[in-house]
């Protein structure tokens, strides 16, 4: 088994000697904590830059993916990071897993809308430090949708999915994550909400290419909508 962090990034190839900044400190964790980092700078797309990635590596079934931001800060030790993710992976069907999403993808499919519902799981931390606004989306359990911030998955579950932009996107960074994990969720896996906890320097607020996306989803998977953990 072989462990890789895939990044999208705009900085420059120095971040990996860089230890005072987020993407710097980044990643020197994800790589004393055994993970082999990609930065992809220059990439058309979010879509471009995991698809064409995963495919150089050659990753295979066994191989664990990680599909994240250059902007977070994992707040867990190393062991325990890589011991939650191994446990969360093992699990019998398990597709994506990631630190926030919906057990709920309403026919609306905006993930984080079931809030108010309390069907939502997940801790994040958002800006510069701690001392920043803090949402708590709701305990560890199993989702229909998750976001991308942080993602992981096998390989085998990422050579079965389409990791390309669909045609009808016109957003090349936005929506990836809803459509990567709930083709998970259709193809009869579940996807999980992990008990880990990160900061998130983004406030996170939607472009209107998101919306864009958001509408052309609806019309690829709207007979599926709405829908809820199995």
């Amino acid at each position: 088994m072989r462990r890789y962090a895939i990044i999208p990034t705009r900085h420059s190839a120095d971040i990996r000697k860089d230890g005072t900044t987020t993407v710097g400190k980044l990643y020197h964790y994800l790589v004393t904590a055994g993970w082999e980092v990609r930065f992809v700078k220059g990439a058309k797309s979010i879509y471009d830059a995991y698809n064409d990635t995963i495919k150089s590596l050659g990753i295979v079934a066994k191989d664990v993916v990680i599909l994240c931001h250059d902007d977070i800060e994992i707040l867990f030790s190393k062991d325990k990071f890589n011991e939650i993710i191994d446990e969360a992976l093992s699990e019998n069907n398990v597709g994506f897993a990631g630190v926030a999403g919906t057990p709920v993808l309403s026919r609306k499919a905006c993930w984080w809308q079931s809030l108010e519902r309390g069907k939502m799981g997940g801790y994040v931390y958002h800006g510069k430090d701690l001392s920043q606004v803090a949402t708590y989306f709701g305990p560890e359990k199993y989702a229909v949708a998750l976001d991308g911030v942080f993602l992981c998955a096998q390989g085998s579950l990422l050579n079965t999915i389409q990791l390309t932009k669909p045609k009808s996107f016109e957003g090349a960074w936005d929506f990836y994550d809803v459509f990567y994990t709930f083709q998970a969720h259709l193809k009869g896996f579940r996807n999980k909400i992990l008990p880990l906890q990160i900061r998130h320097e983004s406030p996170g607020k939607p472009r209107p290419s998101w919306d864009m996306n958001r509408k052309s989803f609806i019309k690829i998977f709207g007979k599926h909508l709405p829908a809820t953990v199995k």
